[in-house]
């Protein structure tokens, strides 16, 4: 690899000031246990840098707003490659972590 990615530069970014972030997910490895749950990985696909658990991002994202609540919103911007198996954990995730911070329209 030519770049090491790493959770901290996303907390960076927010601390920065940036509201907007990009995650290009992908789908990743499965988990050793007997469930095998898809494991959503973030990276710049077909590049020479290393991945990052999605879900690692996601609870970072909810630290800071814990830190900064006044730093609504947050626009997370996912282009997303997954299969439905890791989209539906993407989204329980989501769902789990950052809770009521996730704006769900009702229609």
């Amino acid at each position: 690899y030519t770049s090491q990615s790493r959770v901290e530069m996303y907390s960076n970014a927010l601390y920065r000031g940036c509201r907007c972030l990009e995650l290009d997910i992908w789908d990743g490895p499965r988990s050793s246990d007997k469930a095998a749950t898809p494991i959503p990985v973030v990276w710049h696909g077909h590049t020479m840098t290393t991945k990052i658990f999605f879900v690692d991002i996601i609870r970072t994202i909810k630290v800071f707003l814990n830190f900064h609540p006044d730093s609504f919103p947050i626009i997370l911007s996912f282009e997303n490659h997954c299969t439905i198996p890791y989209q539906k954990v993407m989204a329980q995730q989501l769902v789990d972590i950052l809770g009521d911070s996730l704006y769900i329209p009702t229609d």
